[in-house]
């Protein structure tokens, strides 16, 4: 009888200790793919800052700009309409 119980505790102990091997790679194995998809994550992040910021630099601001200066010249030219006009709430 005390043979069936060593034995047992033999082979609940290989399995678990086959488990814990098992365990521990699939956790590795997990670990190696999300550390590779994080530095893709960031690669990606990193590409699609120097995207918007081209953007903004090359795009943006000159259209900003120009559109400053369009208000100016309509200001300016409402402006000088009004005093040709002569603008009777002015006086």
């Amino acid at each position: 009888m005390t043979q069936w119980r060593d034995l047992g505790i033999i082979v609940f102990t290989v399995a678990g200790t086959a488990f814990m091997i098992f365990v521990v790679v699939i956790m590795y194995s997990t670990y190696t793919r999300v550390r590779r998809i994080l530095r893709e994550i960031e690669t990606t992040a990193t590409i699609f800052r120097q995207v918007s910021s081209f953007a903004v630099d090359e795009v943006i601001k000159p259209f900003a700009s120009i559109s400053a200066i369009i208000q100016g010249f309509k200001e300016g030219m409402n402006g000088l309409s009004g005093m040709s006009s002569g603008r009777k709430g002015d006086e």
